[in-house]
């Protein structure tokens, strides 16, 4: 991994045709694999320098640029009637 990839923010995808992902570790053979089916976007993201890359399934991301700062114009806001129910779930191997 280059260690300046996520010096700006995060890397976002979205609707992926794959909603599974796998890290491999190139050191000792080891990887991680982790299910999103039900997430529109999946984030990468790192502090600079860091040993680590966290992944991140999203419902929505954050505001743009030149947003308007209405919550209820966001990008991929979900919106929920009284008593509405909002579930998800992911899954994490260790191979």
């Amino acid at each position: 991994m280059k260690k300046n990839i996520f010096s700006k923010d995060a890397l976002i995808f979205k609707d992926l045709n794959s909603k599974k992902i796998t890290l491999n570790n190139n050191k000792n053979q080891k990887s991680i694999a982790m299910n999103f089916t039900n997430f529109k976007y999946i984030a990468f993201w790192a502090p600079v320098n860091a040993p680590f890359v966290s992944i991140e399934p999203w419902c929505g991301i954050a505001d743009h640029m030149n947003t308007n700062y209405q919550l209820e114009e966001k990008t991929s806001i979900i919106k929920l009637q009284k008593d509405e129910v909002f579930d998800k779930s992911m899954f994490i191997s260790f191979i």
